[in-house]
């Protein structure tokens, strides 16, 4: 399949199969700590220390000394956008990991770097960190050397962040994606005359067009435990006119308080760094991550939407590798729920009106039947175009129904009768494994059977529920590495409607 193009006005590599490399330096800017304080509306400058990162290529982990520096206000206000400004990653990769750079046959690089901050505020400081990812920063061609470190940096600009509360909010250092890529050198003829100049341009193709020699390598780098990974941030005041003292809008007639920017909550009691019983590894290969998704399907027939409670998906990401059919970059993910032990999304109560008018409830459980399967495709190149597709086969099954207040007994075995292949999509930078997004697309709800004695309400519950093309949209929350404890417990995401 032929990956769709896109246009977006902040290139975005995929994070979920790069890693880190590049950076250590000094900065244009003053540092804060230890500075005088900035005059209103004044910005400065901050830097982290020198951290030492482990980088994942999939086979071979390699360190690198990153530093990340920016600049940022001195102060803001509850409620009101931030945008981080000269950013910039120094990156200083390893020997061993530029003996790897050298035998892949490169002699300079270039390429591109993302780095994903966490935020913290005082005024939650029990409260999982929110994962901010960055846009993707171009790092300009550089030369090999022929000993010692690479260092390269990438320069680029910050998302927006608002906080949510008074207190003083913090940035800290988080994972680092990195990918290098280089020229090939060009073909030499059997025959020992000199190549043809033109062909050195364009890598070979095969006959149906696709190039298959995409020269990179790619880092999935995260800091290794025990640092401090400050690179700074500012005081937040009160809200401005409008909105109350926790930062949330004031609520509106007949609907609820939001909260802008408001991407993730925290869940349960679990300290910082601790990993949830659900959190395990799934398989043997790939990197073992974890994450909270949920989201809403669509009930044509009763004009309803169900919700999809957030559950713990794991996850066994693969290795980036070079796509055997087309030019670019191709990963497969494996996602198994666990709810309870059980590979489900946690049951949830909906409500809806039958035939328009007769107010009813049941409790709806949603079963993974297989292993999810997400490939992954992305140019690390211009114009940067990348694909998720997301695929798996789900099964729903209805209980504790109740129709205008009165039970209606549908036994423990009204399911559907078929599997239910779900397939959501999504492209970058929306979505992507290590930061969630969204993922959407449509499904087909099977007949239902099992439902009342020897299935005397199968026909009610198919006319009901089961139709086609019923649109899904899920929301994948940041992951947890359960390798070292990054980023645990997992976030629990803001399901988007």
């Amino acid at each position: 399949m032929k990956p769709t193009r896109f246009a977006r006005p902040r290139r975005a590599v995929p994070t979920a199969v790069l890693g880190a490399a590049v950076l250590a330096g000094v900065f244009g800017v003053p540092s804060a700590s230890g500075g005088q304080p900035a005059p209103d509306g004044e910005r400065l400058g901050h830097e982290s220390p020198e951290l030492v990162y482990l980088c994942d290529t999939g086979t071979e982990r390699y360190e690198a000394k990153v530093s990340i520096g920016l600049s940022l206000p001195a102060t803001s206000s509850a409620g009101t956008s931030v945008e981080p400004t000269d950013v910039a990653v120094r990156l200083a990769l390893s020997e061993s990991a530029v003996a790897a750079l050298i035998e892949r046959g490169a002699t300079s690089v270039t390429g591109s770097a993302r780095f994903h901050a966490e935020v913290t505020t005082s005024a939650q400081d029990d409260a999982v960190p929110r994962v901010l990812a960055f846009p993707e920063a171009d790092i300009t061609s550089t030369s090999l050397p022929d000993s010692g470190e690479l260092r390269v940096t990438a320069a680029g600009v910050g998302p927006e962040i608002t906080p949510e509360a008074p207190g003083e909010l913090t940035l800290s250092a988080g994972r680092l994606n990195l990918i290098l890529g280089w020229e090939p050198e060009p073909s030499v003829p059997e025959d020992g005359s000199d190549a043809d100049p033109e062909s050195a341009d364009d890598p070979e193709v095969p006959d149906d067009g696709a190039e298959t020699d995409v020269p990179a390598m790619a880092f999935d780098c995260a800091p290794k435990p025990g640092q401090d990974t400050t690179i700074g941030g500012f005081t937040v005041h009160g809200a401005p006119p409008g909105e109350s003292e926790d930062g949330r809008s004031a609520p509106t007639p007949g609907g609820e308080s939001s909260s802008p920017g408001d991407w993730t909550t925290s869940k349960g009691e679990l300290a910082q760094g601790e990993i949830p019983d659900e959190c395990e590894q799934i398989r043997d290969e790939g990197v073992a991550w974890c994450a909270y998704i949920g989201g809403y399907s669509n009930i044509d027939s009763l004009d309803a939407a169900s919700r999809i409670e957030p559950g713990i998906m794991n996850l066994s990401v693969g290795s980036a590798m070079l796509c055997e059919d087309r030019p670019g970059f191709c990963q497969k993910t494996i996602g198994e729920l666990n709810y309870q032990g059980k590979n489900q999304f946690p049951p949830s109560r909906n409500h809806f009106h039958a035939f328009g008018f007769m107010p009813n409830s049941a409790m709806v459980e949603l079963s993974q039947l297989g292993p999810m399967e997400i490939e992954i495709f992305f140019l690390p190149t211009p114009p940067y175009d990348g694909l998720v597709t997301a695929n798996v086969d789900m099964s729903i099954r209805i209980y504790d129904v109740e129709v205008n207040g009165t039970p209606l007994e549908v036994g423990d075995s009204c399911r559907t009768a078929e599997p239910m292949r779900v397939v959501l999509t999504a492209t970058y930078p929306s979505y992507d494994v290590d930061s969630g997004g969204v993922l959407d697309g449509f499904t087909d709800i099977p007949p239902f059977s099992g439902c009342g004695k020897n299935g005397e309400l199968d026909a009610l519950m198919t006319g009901l529920i089961s139709g086609e093309e019923y649109y899904v949209k899920m929301t994948q929350g940041a992951i947890c590495e359960l390798r070292n404890g990054n980023g645990c417990p997992p976030p629990v995401p803001v399901l988007q409607q």
